[in-house]
């Protein structure tokens, strides 16, 4: 999961909705690994409800593997870099056939999904620092960058903005705003009666 361990909110909660419809995991996995939740804009009517979550990023990511490796049938992962597409065909009539991957082989397909999320042609600035990166400790996706730009998509670059990590330590709780998690707290997914935890065992919230 990203580097911000949280999910939903004003506008992504209600994409983690229809991604609940359509299936999608993530929902669900957030209703077993969360350890704040909380519905904004309670006050307003449900149209403008964003769920929202902190997440326990072990926990998410031991669900979520155990469901995609033990628990989803014709589903192969094959953890690797893709370097390049296999593209033949000029103009309108050009049609992907497969990817390359960074040792050099070869994986054909009829279809060719990319998810680029922060890693295309990635950088990371770390005070006045600026250097190619993905999320802190990974590479950046630049062959794959290249190619897309060769083939004539325009490629542009968003800024997380992800803040500072502080050392809880270092922090007066006493001067920041308490926030509670929601009693009861209500599930992402559809397809959960609750989540996982009990509300008094839910961490709290603070806020200057």
């Amino acid at each position: 999961m990203s580097c911000n361990p949280s999910f939903g909110g004003i506008g992504k909660g209600h994409l983690m909705k229809e991604v609940d419809a359509l299936d999608g995991i993530c929902g669900r996995i957030c209703d077993i690994s969360g350890i704040h939740y909380k519905v904004l804009n309670k006050r307003k009517g449900p149209a403008v409800w964003g769920y929202r979550a902190q997440i326990d990023r072990k926990l998410y990511k031991k669900h979520l593997q155990e469901e995609l490796i033990n628990k989803t049938k014709n589903l192969d992962i094959l953890p690797a870099s893709v370097e390049d597409l296999i593209v033949s065909g000029q103009g309108e009539d050009r049609s992907c056939e497969g990817v390359v991957l960074a040792n050099g082989d070869i994986i054909r397909s009829k279809c060719v999904v990319i998810t680029t999320g922060t890693f295309l042609n990635g950088k990371i600035n770390i005070g006045l620092e600026t250097r190619p990166a993905g999320r802190f400790g990974d590479e950046p996706a630049i062959a794959l960058a290249t190619t897309l730009d060769r083939i004539g998509f325009k490629l542009g670059r968003l800024k997380t903005g992800t803040p500072p990590r502080i050392d809880g330590s270092t922090i007066d709780f006493s001067v920041c705003e308490t926030h509670f998690p929601d009693n009861p707290s209500l599930p992402f997914s559809f397809m959960s009666n609750d989540v996982w935890i009990e509300v008094n065992d839910l961490i709290l919230s603070f806020c200057f």
